[in-house]
Formats: C-alpha cells, structure tokens, sequence
C-alpha cells in the first residue's frame, strides 16, 4: 500500500524537528505526485512516485 504524504514527511530526517510543517499539491506531473512542502518558512519539493517503481521493477532489491 502506498504511503501518504505525511507518512513521507514523517519519515525524512530533514525535517523531524520542524516545528511547522504544510504542504500542497504542485501540478504538472506526468508520473508523480509532486508537492511543495515548507518547514519551518524553507521550501521543497517532494517527489512521490508509487506504482511506476513496482511496474518497473525499481523496488527491487540491488545484487
């Protein structure tokens, strides 16, 4: 199942002291959710991408 926008926030080291964290949709993405997350007045853009990965075979463990 894929994880949520916030999980993904959650998960990033970058930004787990943050004391103010929103986030909003980007459009244009052909292939991936695209959002711009501002911490703390910084700005980023989050880049999720979900069933393309599986589809091509990019969860793969590396040998």
């Amino acid at each position: 199942m894929p994880k949520s926008v916030k999980q993904l926030i959650n998960e990033i080291d970058l930004w787990k002291d943050a004391y103010h964290i929103r986030y909003e949709p980007l459009q244009g993405g052909c292939t991936n959710d695209t959002y711009k997350v501002t911490a703390d007045e910084v700005s980023y853009v989050l880049r999720m991408n979900d069933q393309q990965n599986t589809y091509l075979q990019l969860d793969a463990p590396w040998n």
